[in-house]
């Protein structure tokens, strides 16, 4: 966010205009994101404490989180005829939302209940798959 700043008041000449309410929308939108990754990266380490094989970790990361995750969601959405936005529950979905679009408050709450629920499913599993695993 800084060096954005800076790079376009080097550009353009002028800093721009910083008034309460668009200070307020950056800080809750970095919030939201960090909280996402948070969520994000609680999925990745959860992967890594179930497979506990390095190269297992980075394949399922990468094919079944990163690659398959969404298309999960998108086809469950497939088979509920688009009723119920699936796509929208997604972390991906969610983390990516914010780079192009205006959210509203509904958007934030959303992504806040997603990054929640995935942080509080992930550490449930990864805790219980900690306690079946060899090392005591």
């Amino acid at each position: 966010l800084i060096v954005g700043t800076v790079s376009a008041a080097i550009v353009t000449g002028t800093i721009g205009d910083f008034t309460g309410d668009y200070v307020s929308q950056i800080f809750k939108t970095v919030g939201i994101e960090l909280l996402l990754n948070a969520a994000f990266t609680a999925l990745l380490v959860f992967v890594a404490m179930f497979v506990k094989n390095l190269g297992g970790v980075i394949a399922v990361n990468i094919l079944g989180v990163m690659s398959f995750g969404p298309l999960i969601f998108a086809l469950l959405e497939y088979l509920v005829k688009s009723k119920i936005k699936f796509t929208s529950y997604s972390l991906t979905y969610n983390i990516q939302f914010y780079m192009g679009s205006i959210a509203k408050g509904s958007d934030y709450l959303r992504s806040t209940i997603v990054a929640f629920v995935f942080i509080g499913v992930t550490t449930a599993l990864g805790i219980f798959a900690f306690t079946k695993s060899d090392v005591k």
